[in-house]
Protein backbone atom coordinates (compact mmCIF):
# COMPACT_ATOMS: atom_id res chain seq x y z
CA UNK A 1 0.00 0.00 0.00
CA UNK A 2 1.86 3.35 -1.28
CA UNK A 3 -0.10 5.42 0.27
CA UNK A 4 -1.09 3.80 3.32
CA UNK A 5 -4.71 2.85 2.47
CA UNK A 6 -6.64 0.37 -0.13
CA UNK A 7 -9.45 -1.71 -0.69
CA UNK A 8 -10.59 -4.27 1.50
CA UNK A 9 -12.81 -7.53 0.30
CA UNK A 10 -16.13 -7.93 1.43
CA UNK A 11 -17.51 -11.22 1.97
CA UNK A 12 -21.01 -12.30 2.62
CA UNK A 13 -22.48 -13.40 6.28
CA UNK A 14 -23.48 -16.97 5.02
CA UNK A 15 -20.41 -18.53 3.48
CA UNK A 16 -18.14 -16.04 3.26
CA UNK A 17 -18.35 -15.67 -0.50
CA UNK A 18 -16.38 -12.29 -2.16
CA UNK A 19 -19.59 -9.91 -2.52
CA UNK A 20 -17.68 -6.21 -3.32
CA UNK A 21 -15.14 -4.06 -2.13
CA UNK A 22 -15.03 -0.98 -0.29
CA UNK A 23 -11.99 1.14 0.53
CA UNK A 24 -9.82 3.82 -0.32
CA UNK A 25 -7.57 4.82 -3.28
CA UNK A 26 -5.18 7.47 -4.79
CA UNK A 27 -6.51 7.91 -8.34
CA UNK A 28 -6.09 11.34 -9.54
CA UNK A 29 -8.80 11.32 -11.95
CA UNK A 30 -8.53 13.91 -14.96
CA UNK A 31 -10.90 16.01 -12.95
CA UNK A 32 -10.62 20.24 -11.83
CA UNK A 33 -11.41 19.32 -8.44
CA UNK A 34 -9.11 20.75 -5.89
CA UNK A 35 -8.89 17.64 -3.38
CA UNK A 36 -8.34 15.17 -6.13
CA UNK A 37 -5.36 14.21 -4.53
CA UNK A 38 -7.25 13.53 -1.43
CA UNK A 39 -8.21 9.81 -1.01
CA UNK A 40 -11.31 8.54 -2.76
CA UNK A 41 -13.63 6.07 -1.32
CA UNK A 42 -15.25 3.70 -3.74
CA UNK A 43 -17.85 0.92 -2.45
CA UNK A 44 -19.27 -1.61 -4.48
CA UNK A 45 -21.15 -4.81 -3.99
CA UNK A 46 -22.21 -7.47 -6.28
CA UNK A 47 -26.34 -6.71 -7.25
CA UNK A 48 -27.99 -9.14 -4.76
CA UNK A 49 -26.45 -7.70 -1.86
CA UNK A 50 -27.76 -4.37 -2.67
CA UNK A 51 -30.31 -2.88 0.30
CA UNK A 52 -29.31 -4.84 3.00
CA UNK A 53 -27.59 -2.33 4.47
CA UNK A 54 -23.76 -4.67 4.20
CA UNK A 55 -22.22 -1.47 1.94
CA UNK A 56 -22.99 1.18 5.09
CA UNK A 57 -22.12 -1.14 7.60
CA UNK A 58 -18.83 -1.97 5.87
CA UNK A 59 -18.24 1.72 4.53
CA UNK A 60 -19.32 2.84 8.56
CA UNK A 61 -16.26 0.22 9.44
CA UNK A 62 -13.77 1.85 6.83
CA UNK A 63 -14.45 5.13 7.91
CA UNK A 64 -13.57 5.00 11.63
CA UNK A 65 -10.53 3.02 10.19
CA UNK A 66 -9.55 6.02 8.18
CA UNK A 67 -10.48 8.71 10.48
CA UNK A 68 -7.55 7.32 13.17
CA UNK A 69 -5.49 5.85 10.23
CA UNK A 70 -5.10 8.07 7.23
CA UNK A 71 -3.46 11.40 7.76
CA UNK A 72 -5.49 13.67 5.29
CA UNK A 73 -7.98 16.79 6.06
CA UNK A 74 -10.34 14.93 3.72
CA UNK A 75 -12.09 12.47 1.58
CA UNK A 76 -13.87 12.44 -1.49
CA UNK A 77 -15.95 9.89 -3.59
CA UNK A 78 -17.83 10.67 -6.86
CA UNK A 79 -21.26 8.98 -7.86
CA UNK A 80 -23.52 9.30 -10.92
CA UNK A 81 -26.15 11.49 -10.88
CA UNK A 82 -29.18 9.99 -9.75
CA UNK A 83 -27.85 6.80 -8.31
CA UNK A 84 -30.05 7.71 -5.35
CA UNK A 85 -28.88 4.89 -2.72
CA UNK A 86 -25.07 5.92 -2.96
CA UNK A 87 -25.91 9.32 -2.68
CA UNK A 88 -27.90 8.58 0.15
CA UNK A 89 -25.06 6.42 1.75
CA UNK A 90 -22.56 9.45 1.22
CA UNK A 91 -24.54 11.32 3.11
CA UNK A 92 -24.79 9.05 5.98
CA UNK A 93 -21.14 8.82 5.86
CA UNK A 94 -21.04 12.32 6.27
CA UNK A 95 -20.59 13.22 2.86
CA UNK A 96 -21.30 17.01 1.35
CA UNK A 97 -22.21 17.76 -2.21
CA UNK A 98 -18.74 18.66 -3.75
CA UNK A 99 -18.31 20.12 -7.24
CA UNK A 100 -19.85 18.91 -10.09
CA UNK A 101 -17.66 17.98 -13.17
CA UNK A 102 -17.60 15.84 -16.27
CA UNK A 103 -15.37 12.86 -16.12
CA UNK A 104 -14.62 10.66 -19.39
CA UNK A 105 -17.68 12.62 -21.04
CA UNK A 106 -20.16 11.90 -18.25
CA UNK A 107 -21.60 13.92 -15.41
CA UNK A 108 -20.59 13.15 -12.40
CA UNK A 109 -21.20 14.69 -8.88
CA UNK A 110 -18.81 14.60 -6.60
CA UNK A 111 -18.79 14.52 -2.61
CA UNK A 112 -16.47 15.68 -0.03
CA UNK A 113 -16.18 14.37 3.71
CA UNK A 114 -13.91 15.98 6.01
CA UNK A 115 -11.79 13.88 8.47
CA UNK A 116 -13.19 13.69 11.69
CA UNK A 117 -10.18 13.76 14.56
CA UNK A 118 -12.15 13.26 17.33
CA UNK A 119 -12.28 8.97 16.14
Amino acid sequence: MLFGYGFWAVEGRKGGAYIGAIGFLHARRDIPVLYRDMPEVAWVLAPEFHRQGLAREAMHAAMTWADRNINAPESWCMIDPGNIPSERLAAGLGYRVGDFVTYKGRPIQTYRRLRETSA
